[in-house]
């Protein structure tokens, strides 16, 4: 009698276990909705939210050639005192590169061999203010026309020489120059007479003074400056008094800034030519304006 209740018991106790066992398993069957539920609050690595770019304004433009064609693959930098930023033109010469702090930059186009041309640099000084910066302003430096550079004439600053670079252009480099930065090897010099009235406005308004351009020309490579002045023969723009004295205003192939670099006379024959003592200390953009 007491075996068989034993198993009675043992059968009802058996009963209960599988019952409680099955109200596990449905327990256990809402666990995934709890556990969807709260994975929907953990993002995965692709979803987790990224820091906001900085804002930054647009230098924007486009590139042509001498003949108005488009410019691609143009090389240029954007560039201030402490970094620069390169960028390439499209297909269509048209660039945009971005600057994320409010200061003066140099946009510049980089002498290159471009459309069977060899064009010389372009530069244009360009300032952003903090405003344009924090609305992601784009700042439109239009439509930039390279110039094409005359036939190339090597300099050896060791022999130095006359440089005959066409269009009534000469420079005098006497022998054992120190030029700066030292060339590895003899530099190709090459000169662009420039339009004064077609230089761009951003150029124009940096002048010194608010004054006119009256001569303008690219004489590249751009870098390179003497540690003491050079003797010049210019072409010069006509209309100008004989004994007209001109500043020679460089600018900066690192920032943009604007720099006296030598003065010009006008000679007898219309010439520029270098005041005495005070000839040519730099190559690049130039510009020539009266004192």
């Amino acid at each position: 009698m007491f075996t068989g209740m034993r198993r009675y018991l043992l059968l009802v106790l058996g009963l209960l276990l599988t019952a409680c066992s099955d109200d596990g398993g449905q327990a256990d069957a809402t666990l995934p909705d709890i556990g969807r539920d709260a994975a929907a609050d953990i993002s995965t690595p692709d979803q987790v939210p990224k820091p906001d770019a900085p804002p930054a304004a647009q230098i924007c433009g486009t590139l042509k050639l001498p003949t108005d064609l488009p410019l691609s693959s143009g090389d240029l930098l954007v560039c201030n005192d402490a970094q620069c930023n390169a960028g390439t033109s499209d297909s269509t010469g048209a660039f945009c590169v971005a600057v994320t702090s409010a200061d003066d930059y140099l946009f510049h186009a980089l002498e290159q061999q471009a459309g069977g041309k060899h064009l010389g640099d372009l530069m244009v000084p360009v300032t952003v203010s903090a405003s344009e910066v924090s609305t992601s302003a784009t700042i439109d430096l239009g439509v930039m026309v390279m110039s094409e550079v005359g036939p190339a004439v090597l300099l050896d600053p060791a022999t130095g020489g006359t440089l005959d670079l066409g269009s009534g252009a000469k420079l005098v480099v006497p022998a054992g120059a120190t030029v700066l930065p030292p060339l590895k090897s003899d530099a190709s010099v090459a000169l662009a007479v420039l339009d004064p009235l077609k230089l761009h406005p951003r150029l124009v308004g940096a002048l010194p003074g608010g004054k006119t351009p009256e001569a303008a020309f690219v004489i590249v490579p751009a870098a390179v400056s003497f540690s003491s002045p050079i003797t010049f023969e210019l072409p010069g723009p006509g209309g100008l008094t004989t004994g007209t004295t001109l500043d020679v205003v460089r600018v900066n192939v690192d920032n943009g800034k604007l720099e006296l670099k030598g003065e010009a006379t006008v000679d007898a024959g219309g010439k520029l030519v270098n005041a005495s003592g005070k000839g040519l200390s730099a190559l690049g953009v130039l510009v020539l304006v009266q004192q």
